[in-house]
């Protein structure tokens, strides 16, 4: 049988990874089955290349990836083909909001990832992800003149984290876009990024068809990414917003949804 697809783009928390952040040994299985069929199998995570790359080594795969919420593009040696930074007076004007509300924000671009001192307890959350030690630094309003910014991060309540989103835009208006990547996450882009047009850039360099596209995710991040792709797919746990857009429904992360997704659309199976 030959497979329609070409490409599987595919998240990591939440979809490749189960609950615990651990490959199952039928994810492992289906994904490698796929990659020596010849399908290109990219990551395409919110996180920077070194704490998202560790699970394409894992898995075996010398595969270009998506990071920093399609923010950077990768090939599969690791060279950056593609990268996108905010603007330094927008960068300047989030972090001012940031002061201003007392917020908990990590800062990133393709080398670095920096937060304040004094919110290193609060932003702790984000080593469970894998993620080196971050750097500190006691100025935040001096980083966009120090260093180019991809993107920010804020770690909230759940509770909170919506209304912490909505302020944010508020503030910065179509100058940035901003989301929750996770329920307690509330992250901050240049306008118009997104994992969807990290993987149309990639695709378009790779020169594969979007029809030929099967991508997988979870949260409200990857709307752009399976809406673009041929067969977009939800995981079973992902938020209510992306299982409205998808073209399928899969299992959840804690039950191999990423291995039966892939069984089913590239090799025809359990249907």
């Amino acid at each position: 049988m030959t497979s329609p697809i070409e490409l599987i783009a595919i998240d990591l928390d939440g979809t490749l990874l189960d609950s615990q952040h651990r490959l199952s040994p039928r994810t492992k299985a289906a994904v490698w089955r796929a990659a020596e069929a010849g399908l290109h199998v990219v990551i395409a995570t919110g996180r920077p290349r070194f704490s998202g790359y560790t699970y394409a080594e894992q898995l075996g795969l010398k595969t270009p990836g998506v990071y920093l919420q399609g923010l950077t593009v990768y090939d599969g040696d690791g060279n950056l083909l593609h990268e996108i930074t905010m603007q330094p007076e927008t960068a300047h004007r989030i972090l001012q909001h940031t002061l201003d509300h007392d917020l908990a924000v990590m800062v990133y671009n393709h080398q670095r990832k920096v937060t304040a001192r004094h919110l290193a307890e609060r932003t702790k959350l984000l080593a469970h992800y894998g993620e080196p030690t971050p750097d500190y630094v006691d100025d935040l309003l001096s980083l966009p003149d120090q260093m180019p910014i991809s993107k920010m991060v804020f770690v909230e309540r759940v509770e909170t984290a919506d209304a912490v989103r909505r302020a944010l835009q508020a503030a910065v208006g179509d100058s940035a876009h901003v989301f929750l990547s996770q329920p307690d996450f509330v992250e901050a882009l240049p306008p118009n990024a997104s994992k969807g047009a990290g993987l149309k850039w990639l695709i378009d360099y790779l020169g594969v068809p979007a029809e030929r596209v099967l991508a997988i995710g979870d949260g409200e991040n990857d709307i752009e990414m399976v809406q673009l792709a041929g067969i977009g797919v939800a995981m079973g746990n992902a938020s209510p917003r992306l299982k409205a857009v998808a073209d399928f429904v899969t299992h959840s992360n804690d039950q191999d949804g990423v291995a039966y997704a892939i069984e089913r659309f590239v090799f025809g199976e359990g249907k």
